[in-house]
Formats: C-alpha cells, structure tokens, sequence
C-alpha cells in the first residue's frame, strides 16, 4: 500500500506514475471535484473517470500498472495505491459554516437554544414575539399575558424558550452568534468547507537511515502530521521503538515510496535499513 500526496497543476501534463494495484483511492482533493483520472492495465487498456474528487474509488478487474491524474484547477491530491482493497472511512467531520449574509433557517419545533453575550430581537409592533415565562428567580411570580417588546443592549435566556413568527438576530459582526446546526427542512443545501487539520508545513533537512536505525523524529505533541519518502537506493522501514529490528518491522517504504502519518504524527517515530537509505520528511504543524 502507497500513500501519495502531490500539488497537481493545471497547465501541464499533471501526475503521471508507474504506479501498480488493484485498488485505486482517493483520499483528499482541496480543489473539489476537479480531477480526471486514467489506470492503464497491463495489456494497454484504460479506465477513465472525469471529474471527481475525493472519496472517489477504483479497482479495475485486471489491475493497473500506471496512474495518470490532471486536473482543471491546481489541486493538492493525497490518494491510496494498494494490492488489497481500502474504504475511507470519516469517524468525525468538522464544518465550519462562513457566509456574511443572513441564513433563513425554519424551525418546524422543538426547542432553541441561544448562546451569546447579546441578542438582539429586532421585530416591530406590527409582528410580535408572543413570550412565554416559564420560571423566575424573583420570590414572587410575574404573570405575564399579551405582547412583550424586550430592548435593551443585552438579554440573557435561561431555561425554555418558545419563539413563534421571526425573531432577527442583529449582533455586530464583533460579537457572533454561536450556532450549531443539527437540521433544516430547508430544501436549499448550505454549502460547507471542511478545514485542513494543519496549516502550516516544513520540510526538514534529510535523514541518513543506517541498517542499526536511527531517530527519525522526537515526540511532539503539536505535530498533527509527517510525510516521508524513501530517497534512497535500500529500504525504509518506520518503527516506534529504537530496539526494533529491520525483519520486525511492519511499515516498509520500497524506493521512492512516500508515507503520509496522520494516526500517531506526534509520536516518538525510529527508521531501520536493510542496507541503508536517506529519509527525506515534511512536517505539519
């Protein structure tokens, strides 16, 4: 199994490999689906599938022994190469919702929830807020019937509140409202962005890996993740520990061979040769 991460470019002839599998995965596309990908087996036969992006996945019956990717706009592209068979799997996605003008949202019920240090309800006289009081911190109880208009720079909501007819939010874009969206019965999709775990990569200076091994890098909690290749003539394994022999070893880069870590990248992380090779590694922090 292969992980490879490359910035495909727009103008040119994109990536192209000899690259050989069974199955073909993609893991991330930071351009969308931008890319036309092409496996090419063995008898010269090609699988071709335009525009698509990541998550999409191939395994031609015969194999393939070349992959060629481009792209309609500059992309960075991390996908799998395997023997075997791979799924992606996403045990936890983050959203972060980004638009300057006002969401129409519909409540069809239940109850909602405001956080925040001012909420502004804007509605005029001709369409009230009708306000149920629940509780009261007061020893005597205040009934309260009709319209209630609240003004005022700050109003704090404890408890549940029901709200009927529109309610606009008017805060500054100094102080945001924090908003969690569980569902909408809105048939218009809200479009979304998902955000890079790490923002800002390093590429370290080159590792002379020995058949005794070597530390490779030292734990580091801020790492979130590590890419190293191979650039040597003999093979590269990873290992965790300083003790563990080459014949032990469980991940093993062939030359040229790139490895993405981003299960354990802050981890204490050792190399070991068979007849040694030089690691070259980008760090992202």
């Amino acid at each position: 199994m292969q992980t490879i991460a490359q910035l495909i470019k727009a103008v040119g002839t994109g990536f192209t490999a000899p690259l050989g599998g069974r199955a073909f995965l993609i893991q991330s596309c930071d351009a969308g689906n931008t890319l036309t990908v092409t496996l090419t087996d063995a008898k010269g036969t090609q699988y071709h599938a335009s525009g698509v992006g990541a998550g999409f996945k191939a395994s031609p019956r015969a194999g393939f022994t070349r992959v060629d990717i481009t792209t309609s706009a500059d992309a960075n592209v991390a996908f799998i190469v395997t023997d075997g068979d791979v799924d992606l799997q996403n045990s936890q996605v983050n959203v972060v919702v980004s638009n300057t003008n006002a969401i129409p949202v519909t409540i069809a019920g239940g109850n909602v929830n405001v956080n925040a240090t001012n909420v502004g309800i804007n509605n005029t006289s001709a369409n009230p807020v009708p306000v149920s009081l629940i509780s009261s911190s007061d020893a005597t109880a205040v009934p309260v019937s009709g319209t209630v208009s609240v003004t005022g720079s700050s109003v704090s909501v404890t408890g549940t509140t029901t709200v009927a007819g529109t309610v606009n939010i008017g805060n500054a874009a100094g102080s945001p409202v924090p908003v969690t969206l569980t569902g909408s019965s809105d048939a218009t999709a809200i479009p979304t962005q998902a955000q890079p775990i790490a923002t800002t990569p390093a590429d370290q200076a080159p590792v002379a890996v020995t058949t005794g091994g070597v530390a490779l890098l030292a734990a580091n909690a801020a790492r979130k993740a590590f890419r190293v290749r191979n650039a040597g003539n003999g093979q590269l394994a990873l290992t965790t520990a300083t003790g563990t022999t080459f014949a032990n070893a469980a991940l093993v880069l062939q030359p040229g061979d790139l490895w993405n870590e981003t299960d354990a990248p802050g981890a204490a992380w050792y190399a070991i040769s068979d007849t040694g090779t030089t690691a070259n590694l980008q760090v992202l922090s």
